[in-house]
């Protein structure tokens, strides 16, 4: 799901391939759009920031695909064919929006008519897979993709690609596949995430383990290390990146939330005192480098309620997270510090399957339960 930067619309893309545009006061759909492709949806990333997103496909296809809101600015005139509408428009106050169709159209304190509509387009597709894709990302600077079969098999593509100087557009296509030397487990891995620079790789499963790759090589992809980020016997129930793509953030089935990221032994202070269990692991006592001179650390834990860690979404312009819990409720933190910047009930004992941010972080969206969920969010401001 995801807002449009004035807060006006937002859209969801559901497992069969349709896409749902529709009013963010009220919730209410104003448009549905076909599948964009004839397979079933099975894999999906959508980096914070980015008007780039990557399916993957029930029959191997991944598809890089561009998610976005087109902005004009109209007169009433412009609809002097619909009087009805055109009055209508002109009665318009600063702020008030009326629905064309598929579109949005509102008057801006500056007396502007501002339009707006939703565009989805495949931009580019591959088969890459004889079978379903159930795990996917992009290093879009990078021109990596990793992909997770249905099988167990974790790979990473490459993409080319080349401009043509008439039109002014790219097209790019899919390079070699090379194979991550995962250690065998019974199940495919649940998560697959690749940074941004494209050198680290990880697989999750849900009991915890994330296995990380390192990547700069790609002719000798190697197995760096393993980290389990759901301790004690909890459940892995969420793994992304926060903004910058280095730092993963990782929910389990006991409402805890942890934040890891790669460093060098020689990067650990040992005069420090580690801080409180609750709040940072171990930072100080950094285990030895792996093949990559790294080590993933646990350096934040957010504690949530005695409920499952069931969605997240993170900024496009900060160090803010918003994790979604089974119980209907949300918190967002301020990673750095481990502040808690918001507790709110979104669907009382109704799952919060998914949270975002708007693009300029002004708005927080979830979807629990049958029902979309918005509210206006001020970091700032600590009254409300």
């Amino acid at each position: 799901v995801g807002l449009d930067e004035y807060r006006t619309l937002g859209w969801a893309l559901l497992a069969d391939g349709r896409l749902c545009v529709f009013r963010a006061d009220t919730g209410e759909q104003i448009e549905e759009v076909p599948p964009l492709a004839l397979a079933k949806v099975t894999a999906a990333s959508f980096p914070p920031g980015s008007e780039t997103a990557i399916l993957g496909f029930e029959d191997g296809h991944v598809a890089i695909v561009q998610f976005g809101f087109q902005t004009t600015f109209r007169q009433p005139s412009d609809f002097a064919d619909q009087p009805q509408l055109a009055e209508q428009l002109n009665r318009l106050l600063p702020g008030e929006t009326v629905v064309v169709g598929n579109r949005m159209l509102e008057l801006t304190s500056q007396s502007q008519l501002r339009e707006q509509r939703f565009v989805a387009e495949i931009k580019s597709q591959f088969k890459v897979a004889p079978q379903a894709i159930v795990g996917v990302d992009f290093a879009e600077g990078a021109n990596r993709i990793l992909t997770q079969r249905a099988d167990g098999l974790a790979q990473l593509h490459t993409l080319s690609a080349k401009r043509d100087f008439l039109s002014g557009t790219s097209k790019i296509s899919l390079g070699k596949s090379y194979d991550l030397p995962q250690r065998a487990r019974s199940q495919a891995a649940k998560y697959c995430l690749i940074s941004a620079l494209g050198d680290r790789a990880y697989l999750g499963w849900e009991d915890g383990l994330v296995q990380r790759f390192d990547c700069r090589n790609l002719s000798s992809i190697a197995w760096a290390e393993d980290l389990d980020l759901a301790p004690e016997g909890a459940r892995l129930t969420t793994l992304n990146f926060l903004l910058g793509r280095i730092t993963l953030v990782a929910g389990d089935s006991r409402g805890v939330t942890r934040c890891a990221f790669p460093v060098r032994p020689d990067e650990v202070d040992e005069s420090k005192p580690a801080s409180p269990p609750s709040r940072t692991l171990n930072r100080r006592t950094a285990p030895p480098s792996s093949v990559d001179g790294m080590k993933l650390v646990i350096a934040h834990v957010l504690q949530g309620p005695d409920a499952e860690v069931s969605a997240v979404g993170v900024s496009s312009r900060n160090r803010n997270v918003v994790v979604g819990y089974s119980n209907g409720t949300a918190r967002v933190f301020y990673v750095p510090n481990d502040s808690l910047l918001a507790n709110v009930s979104i669907a009382p004992q109704q799952r919060v399957d998914q949270v975002r941010f708007s693009p300029k972080d002004d708005e927080l969206l979830a979807v629990a339960g049958d029902g979309v969920w918005t509210a206006g969010f001020d970091a700032l401001r600590d009254d409300d």
